[in-house]
Order: structure tokens, then C-alpha cells, then sequence
């Protein structure tokens, strides 16, 4: 399937991209947001939330998750679950299942691709999120050569990228 990469917000110390199938106007991450948003709004409200001190702190390590070592597919929300922002359930911070697979390219760069509602240790045995977990490896893969091959290229000293009009990730 082709993809061009989407800006989808501007923060003081992120810029957050996601990838859009060609032919189709809706981006990866506002189709998942739009279908978590029917899902599991409170979650997806607290995911939302992750964003945001992303975008005020820059996609700092200890604000992602790590769900498989040595993968560059990261996720939201952090691992962490009892410092802010909190998902909440009865007055007490529990852990979201809820998944946005993400590529974090620097401090000030992240891609958001799709995600959904985890119910397994392991993504990939997780129904709900297999797919999403299995793309976002490709993804990662596909950003990472475009930039090795300068098809993605940095502007603003590292602060950002770009790219041709035209350019196609290919998976």
C-alpha cells in the first residue's frame, strides 16, 4: 500500500506527522482517533492528553512505551501510569490499554500511525492490535530508509523534516 506523510500538529517542542493512504483523505491517526472516540472515549481522551505533554516536553523516552526491545516502534501512553496525565477509573490511576504505535525520529519529530485496545502482553497476540503493531514496524522501517536515502530530509537544524510533494512510502 502507498502513503504520503500528513503534518497533523504543530506544539511548542513537537511536530507530530502521521501517513495517509493515497487516494483517501483521512490520515492513519484521525482514523483511529475518530474510531477510539466511539470506543473508548475516556481513554482515548487521556491518550490525547499524553500528546499534549509531549508536545510540552519534546518525545522524551520515559514519555513512550517500549512494547517489544530493540523494535523502533514505540507507543502512547507511557508505561509509567501513576505520574500525570493519569487514566482513571473509581479516583485511582490505572493502566490504559489503549495503543498508539508511534515512531519517535528525535526529541522534536514523532510519527502517530493506529493503534487500538490491547487485552495481551504481547501485541502480537493481541487481536485488537497485531495488524496496527506489525504496520507500525514497516512504517518505522519505510520513515527510517526515506531518511537514509535523504527522500526525508531535516530542516531547521533536526527541529523538523520535509520532503517532495510527491514522496510515496511504499509498504
Amino acid at each position: 500500500m502507498k502513503y504520503s506523510i500528513t503534518h497533523e500538529a504543530s506544539f511548542k517542542y513537537l511536530e507530530v506527522y502521521s501517513l495517509t493512504p493515497v487516494g483517501e483523505s483521512t490520515s492513519l491517526f484521525v482514523e483511529f482517533r475518530d474510531r477510539l472516540e466511539q470506543e473508548h472515549p475516556k481513554k482515548l481522551t487521556h491518550l490525547l492528553s499524553c500528546i499534549e505533554q509531549l508536545g510540552k516536553r519534546g518525545a522524551l523516552m520515559n514519555l513512550l512505551r517500549n512494547e517489544q526491545s530493540g523494535s523502533e516502534l514505540l507507543a502512547i501512553p507511557k508505561k509509567n501510569y501513576t505520574t500525570d496525565p493519569t487514566y482513571q477509573e473509581d479516583g485511582q490511576p490505572v493502566k490504559n490499554m489503549l495503543r498508539l504505535y508511534c515512531h519517535r525520529l528525535n526529541n522534536d519529530v514523532l510519527f502517530v500511525f493506529s493503534g487500538g485496545l490491547k487485552t495481551t502482553n504481547d501485541p502480537l497476540e493481541c487481536p485488537n492490535v497485531r495488524q496496527h503493531f506489525l504496520n507500525g514496524q514497516e512504517f518505522c522501517n519505510a520513515i527510517d530508509s526515506a531518511i537514509k536515502e535523504k527522500e526525508i530530509y531535516w530542516v531547521d537544524d533536526f527541529t523538523d523534516i520535509d520532503c517532495s510533494d510527491d514522496f510515496i512510502i511504499e509498504i
